[in-house]
C-alpha cells in the first residue's frame, strides 16, 4: 500500500480563528473545507484541523 499524502490533524473547538490564522499570516490555501474539518496548504506541506464534535 502506497500512502498519497499525509499531514497532521490538530482537534480544536476554534476551527474558524485556526483557519484565518494560518492562511492570512502564514500563507496557507484552503485546498477542503467542511463544517467540521478544514485542510490547508502550502509549499507541498500539508495540516488539518478538526472539530472536536
Amino acid at each position: 500500500m502506497r500512502f498519497l499524502d499525509r499531514y497532521p490533524i490538530i482537534v480544536t473547538p476554534k476551527l474558524k480563528a485556526c483557519r484565518a490564522f494560518w492562511v492570512s499570516h502564514l500563507g496557507f490555501e484552503v485546498v477542503f473545507e467542511a463544517d467540521w474539518f478544514v485542510l490547508l496548504q502550502a509549499d507541498g506541506a500539508s495540516l488539518a484541523f478538526m472539530s472536536p464534535d
